[in-house]
């Protein structure tokens, strides 16, 4: 016997669930639960019109960063910059390193 494994996509069940938000709003709290609904679709059509910031060639970032973004161990992203092989700069005690180089 085949079973099938119905999936829903996560749109299908924010439907449902606003669906049963909207029928169980006492009418006393309509006006508040559209101002919500409101604030929310605003939140929506920024994640529409989100563009990535460009790399500056002049951003400057902590060694944190830099491991983040490559995925590497924070003593690694130190150990490069000591060995010379990775470029950063000292900005008085700190060690900075420019995106555009690394």
């Amino acid at each position: 016997m085949v079973t099938e494994m119905v999936t829903r996509s996560a749109l299908e069940v924010l439907r449902e669930q606003l669906e049963a938000a909207v029928a169980s709003v006492p009418a006393g709290d309509v006006a508040e639960a559209v101002g919500f609904c409101a604030a929310a679709q605003a939140r929506f059509l920024a994640r529409l019109t989100h563009v990535a910031p460009a790399v500056d060639a002049e951003q400057w970032v902590t060694a944190a960063e830099v491991a983040q973004r490559f995925q590497l161990a924070l003593s690694s992203v130190h150990e490069l910059a000591r060995q010379g092989r990775i470029p950063c700069r000292m900005f008085g005690r700190y060690r900075r390193f420019n995106l555009a180089q690394v």
